[in-house]
This record gives C-alpha cells, sequence and structure tokens, in this order.
C-alpha cells in the first residue's frame, strides 16, 4: 500500500508545508471511449510543454531553506534559489515512485529527474495535474535498473481534452471532492502512524536494553547507545550472517512474457514481498545466471539499499524462485549467532534505521554501499534472550495487527474512490456541473 496521497519524499527530508501543494495518486489508464460534445484527443505535447528541470547537489537540499526542491520522487526538501515560479505539475522521471504527479505552486526548484508540465494555449494547469495524475504514467518507465520515463514517450500520449471553460470546471470539483477524501485519508494514515510508532518504541528499546531492567550493565564502547546489558555482544552485520551479504545484478534483464519473477525494492511492502509489484519476469537460464551470486530464499531477509525506500526490508516467506534486482541486499542470518526473527526486528529498530540514515550517501538519491552495510551495529544478546523478545515483540503486536488491517482496508476503499472519481471527471463520464445534485 502507498504510503498517502501526499508526495513526501522518502528521502530523509522536512515533510511538505502549505508553500506548495505536493498529490499523488495512480488510478487505471484513461479509456479510448467517446468523448463529450466539444471535447477532443489531443497528444499531450500540443497540451503543454514538457523539460526536465535543472541539476542541484544533495549540499545544496536542506530542510530550512525557502523554495521546495521536488526531485524524481517528489518533495526532496529546501533550497536558497527557484527555477520556476507559478502553477505547474510535475511528473518524477526517474526514481523509485517513477511516474508520480506533484503540484507546485509559487517558486520553486525542479531538478533533472522531475519533469515540468508547462501548459499551452490557455489549458488549466491544475486540470492538466488531474489529467496526468490519472494517466498511471509509471506503466511507461524504461527497462533499468533505476527506472526512467522518457519525455519523448509521455509527450506523444494522447489525453482527452475538453474546452478550457470546462477545465477550470473540473479543477474546482476535484479539488472539492478530493480535499474530503484526503482529510479521512490523512486521519487514518496518522492513526496507523501512532501505532507503528508505538511498535517500533517498544521494538527499539527491547532490542537494545533488553526485558530486565535490574540486569548489570556495561559500556558498548559506542556513545549513541550507552550501556549494552552483561552478556550481549555489539557485533557488526557482516558479522552476524551465514553467507556474504550480496545484492542484485547491476545490469538490465532482459525481461520475457513468463518465468521466473523478477523483483526489486518496490516489491518491499510492510515487511513482506508483493510479487504484485514484480518489475517483470526472467527466463529460468538469466535466472540461474543471476542466482550464482544472489538466491533468495525462506527466511532470508532483502533490505532495500538505494531509492526512496532505504532501510526498508522484508522477510522472505515462500519457497518460490525468483531474482532480485541490485537495489535489494540478501542477509542470511547466522542461527548460530542471532535468530532471524530477532535479526528482523533489530534491523527495523530505530538504532539501526538512525545509523542506516547517518551513513547512506546522498546523489540523486540515498545509497547504502555494501561495506557500509555490512559495518551497521547490532546490539545480540544471548540465544534464549533473543527468543524472549521475539515472544514478547509478538504477543504486543498481536492486537494492533488487525486494528491496522482494517484501517488499511478501508485506506483502500477510500484512495479507489479517489482514483475513480478523477478519471471519471477528467475523461468527461460524469458532468461535473450537475454530479453534486445527482449524488445527492
Amino acid at each position: 500500500m502507498t504510503s498517502g496521497i501526499f508526495a513526501q519524499a522518502a528521502s530523509g527530508t522536512a515533510a511538505a508545508e502549505p508553500r506548495q501543494r505536493a498529490r499523488v495518486r495512480r488510478v487505471d489508464a484513461l479509456p479510448p471511449a467517446g468523448l463529450p460534445l466539444r471535447w477532443s484527443h489531443v497528444r499531450l505535447k500540443h497540451v503543454a510543454k514538457l523539460r526536465s528541470g535543472e541539476s542541484i547537489t544533495s549540499e545544496q537540499i536542506g530542510s530550512s531553506d525557502e523554495y521546495p526542491v521536488f526531485g524524481g520522487n517528489g518533495l526532496r526538501g529546501y533550497t536558497a534559489a527557484y527555477t520556476h515560479e507559478g502553477d505547474f505539475p510535475l511528473i518524477g522521471r526517474q526514481g523509485a515512485l517513477c511516474g508520480c504527479v506533484n503540484f507546485a505552486s509559487g517558486r520553486f526548484w525542479a531538478s533533472e529527474h522531475a519533469v515540468v508540465a508547462a501548459p499551452l494555449n490557455g489549458h488549466h494547469s491544475t486540470w492538466l495535474f488531474y489529467v496526468l495524475s490519472s494517466m498511471n504514467l509509471g506503466q511507461y518507465s524504461q527497462s533499468a535498473a533505476q527506472p526512467g520515463l522518457s519525455v519523448d514517450v509521455i509527450s506523444n500520449l494522447v489525453v482527452p481534452v475538453p474546452p478550457t471553460e470546462q477545465q477550470r470546471a473540473i479543477a474546482d470539483f476535484l479539488d472539492r471532492e478530493t480535499e474530503k477524501t484526503d482529510a479521512l485519508v490523512a486521519k487514518k494514515q496518522r492513526l496507523i502512524e501512532l501505532l507503528q510508532e508505538k511498535r517500533t518504541a517498544l521494538i527499539s528499546h527491547a532490542v537494545s536494553k533488553g526485558l530486565d531492567p535490574d540486569v548489570p550493565r556495561n559500556d558498548s564502547g559506542i556513545e549513541w547507545l550507552a550501556e549494552l546489558p552483561v552478556g550481549w555482544q555489539g557485533l557488526s552485520l557482516k558479522r552476524c550472517v551465514a553467507t556474504p551479504i550480496t545484492d542484485g545484478p547491476h545490469e538490465t534483464p532482459e525481461f520475457a512474457d513468463d518465468g521466473v519473477p523478477f523483483l526489486s525494492a518496490d516489491a518491499v511492502q510492510g515487511g513482506i514481498l508483493d510479487f504484485v509489484r514484480k518489475r517483470g519476469c526472467i527466463n529460468r537460464d538469466l535466472h540461474e545466471q543471476y542466482s550464482r551470486k544472489c538466491r533468495p530464499r525462506r527466511g532470508d531477509i532483502l533490505l532495500c539499499k538505494s531509492g526512496a525506500t532505504t532501510g526498508k526490508l522484508a522477510l522472505v516467506q515462500t519457497d518460490i524462485a525468483f531474482s532480485v534486482w541490485s537495489p535489494l541486499a540478501l542477509i542470511r542470518a547466522d542461527e548460530n549467532v542471532v535468530r532471524i526473527e530477532f535479526l528482523v526486528i533489530a534491523l527495523e529498530s530505530e538504532y539501526v534505521q538512525n545509523q542506516i540514515r547517518r551513513t547512506w550517501s546522498e546523489g540523486t538519491q540515498a545509497n547504502l554501499s555494501m561495506a557500509a552495510l555490512g559495518r551497521l551495529f547490532v546490539a545480540v544478546p544471548p540465544v534464549e534472550v533473543q527468543d524472549r523478545i521475539v515472544g514478547m515483540i509478538r504477543d504486543q503486536t498481536a492486537t494492533s495487527t488487525p486494528v491496522v488491517d482494517r484501517i488499511e482496508d478501508c485506506l483502500d476503499k477510500l484512495l479507489e474512490y479517489r482514483s475513480a472519481l478523477i478519471t471519471a471527471a477528467v475523461t468527461g463520464q460524469i458532468d461535473v456541473r450537475t454530479y453534486r445534485r445527482e449524488a445527492s
């Protein structure tokens, strides 16, 4: 499930402020059905001028400057200069959220990984934002280890275009209706966040402090961790594994219509692998070639080491054969040192995630090198203590999991309704001038 309809790029930067809007929602491609009177099908290049933004370094991006910076995954932070002024839809050209659509108002910086859509011939910018949002642009991503969109391909897509006065009516209608849905979604997302924060705090304390506050403690030798219970070890991650940490191939595979699933970081969802989000399939021979270096199996951990989801992980819980791309690192626990269930929650803990955030390098996106990954510090208690901690975490979170599942189901329905409403409005399936009266 997506993290929300507001495009807050997960790059460790500050959240978006009211200075700009950044709404993202993907829906099905526009249907080739007939259009209302006076509407026409037009290639996008005749509706808007699409052009990538300008390069910017990570050193130029902060959290307290005046102008928002948009990259391939949405908002990256703020900077002291701007490249554009006005109201523009922005298309993420590269990154984990390739194809996402934002809306920027006022002065802002668009990086080279964001495509600015400047309306032509009096077309309405907010209407254009909703049209682009409904097109599932991510489906046109090129087959590469780093997903990317071709401006030429997007420019030649055909969109339904109403008269300009109807464009404004559609934009106003969708602003009103999506604002209601967004408010409901935000409340439910906040509730999920609070439940997840409670779980994270519980895990972080247990895997770094233990369950017994009266156990004697020794200096860990790590300034930010302070003391560890007696009997615990401070180990690098590379000392906790049965085989060297590795990653998927650093090349673009040749995809097949059928075959072995090929996964990347976007398949890591909520601690599990979502095979629906596979990048494609590869043939058995290519899978065997890639598997010589990296062959995931049940009980392995796959950790995202680059892109917007750096630090997220999933436990492999299937015997299905599959291959992974280079943004995923394979971690196989040495169960003589650390239980796999304990290592999962340790890697999810705040003290490990903080190490990841301090360690990753930032170019156009977050990136955790294999060497840095192996150096991550893990507090490892005796095996019997690991088992007790895992059991406690399982018991404490058992009641909250069904609650989160119900909230997420409700969120899915709200977002599906929102997407369907946008598609219906921008394709002329509903007349926005009479929709409110008919719906009531």
